[in-house]
């Protein structure tokens, strides 16, 4: 198949889910409350950053790897990795539960956490093998699961509904990948140790990976001790109705990337048109949609999801500067990965986290409102994308014109 079959067939899939999650959100909006929203927007923010450590990013490792050992040592280790950490998480979220008495819904973290990252594991197994069709279907599954976890929660669990739905969707999707790919299991080994050379790449994207992680959840952890739990659920659907589609496809198109971008790898020149014709159309599409959730999002949340939410409709505006552009970056940061730049990229991860807790301390000393805070918290993120988007381009064109001159 194709590079171009492959990315319509994901593409296509994740649009079917896409419009799928958003016909149920006006029925969610009308029965759960805003702050049901605020209370998972926290859970998830904290999920999030655990994620992209849980198996110290030898997913990614995966796509770099040149032979069939090398694919087998980053499953070995990346299960390894994932177990090692799933139980300090567990280990941690006792100790809260025993001296601080915080949530027992938190027990959750260590549980999904360690599904997740298998089933991300599986997933770059799965698209260096070629199957593109298990990878979109397990995409369906996960969706259905979410939707009617959450509709069918609320009967049994009211609030928590949201985060049983959330749970469910993790697990179906876990159970079968794991099925499809069982024969992976056989490839791993708990015998295979860590040395210098199979951690440093994965310690380095790690790092960068929970830098990019922690500092973009940072408002769903910050906004409930600032604002109030409120303004957290009406920030969480503002970020859910604008990411919703680009995470979707995002999420479904990077590994295909990765993969295309790794068998061109000795072709400098097809990898500059790869980076700069994708980040490209990227970027066209996302001007467009800037220009139309700055025009009508504010009657959308009214119409969509209840005058409860118009609020989250202006604060979707402004975030659409943040979020679309790292939507178009989604080439620029596969082909940095692919071409081994994990140091840029953790330089890139740290300066970006410290500018935007300057953000948050500049609006905790400043007494700054809560739409002022979300302005100059997107538009320093859309300066960092718009930085990353160019200095990948700027490699890719001297890569290219290097490999002329010889």
């Amino acid at each position: 198949m194709s590079f171009l079959k492959k990315i319509i067939k994901i593409a296509s899939v994740n649009t079917f889910c896409q419009v799928f999650t958003i016909i149920t959100l006006p029925y969610l909006t009308r029965v759960y409350s805003i702050e049901d929203f605020g209370i998972l927007a926290q859970l998830n923010g904290v999920l999030m950053v655990a994620y992209v450590c849980s198996c110290l990013r030898y997913d990614q490792i995966i796509y770099t790897a040149e032979n069939n050992k090398q694919v087998n040592t980053a499953l070995s280790l990346g299960f390894k990795s994932s177990l090692i950490i799933t139980i300090t998480i567990l280990f941690s979220v006792v100790v809260g539960l025993y001296f601080f008495h915080i949530n027992y819904i938190l027990l959750l973290i260590p549980f999904l956490t360690f599904i997740y990252s298998i089933s991300q594991l599986l997933t770059s197994y799965l698209v260096i093998k070629g199957e593109v069709s298990t990878l979109a279907r397990s995409t369906v599954v996960k969706t259905i699961s979410l939707i009617v976890g959450q509709i069918v929660g609320y009967q049994i669990f009211e609030g928590k509904g949201l985060i049983f739905g959330l749970a469910l969707s993790v697990i179906m999707q876990f159970f079968y990948i794991g099925v499809k790919t069982r024969s992976a299991f056989s490839y791993v080994s708990w015998k295979v140790k860590y040395s210098k050379s199979n951690t440093k790449k994965p310690i380095m994207s790690t790092i960068q990976s929970l830098l990019n992680a922690f500092s973009s959840q940072l408002p769903v952890m910050i906004i409930p001790s600032i604002y109030g739990v409120q303004y957290n659920g009406l920030y969480s659907l503002a970020t859910k109705l604008t990411q919703l589609p680009l995470i979707l496809v995002t999420n479904a198109i990077r590994p295909i990337i990765l993969g295309e971008i790794n068998s061109n790898i000795s072709d400098k020149q097809q990898i500059k048109k790869i980076v700069v014709h994708g980040t490209g159309y990227l970027f066209v599409l996302s001007i467009i949609g800037i220009i139309l959730l700055n025009t009508f999002a504010t009657d959308f949340f009214i119409w969509f999801s209840g005058p409860d939410w118009e609020y989250s409709g202006k604060i979707a505006g402004i975030l659409a500067i943040w979020l679309l552009s790292a939507f178009a970056n989604v080439f620029a940061v596969s082909y940095l990965t692919v071409i081994g730049k994990f140091k840029f990229l953790l330089q890139y991860e740290a300066f970006l986290m410290i500018f935007r807790i300057l953000v948050i301390l500049f609006t905790f000393n400043g007494n700054i409102d809560f739409y002022s805070f979300v302005v100059l918290y997107s538009i320093v993120g859309m300066l960092f994308n718009l930085l990353l988007i160019s200095y990948s381009i700027f490699k890719a064109h001297i890569y290219a014109k290097t490999t002329l001159s010889n």
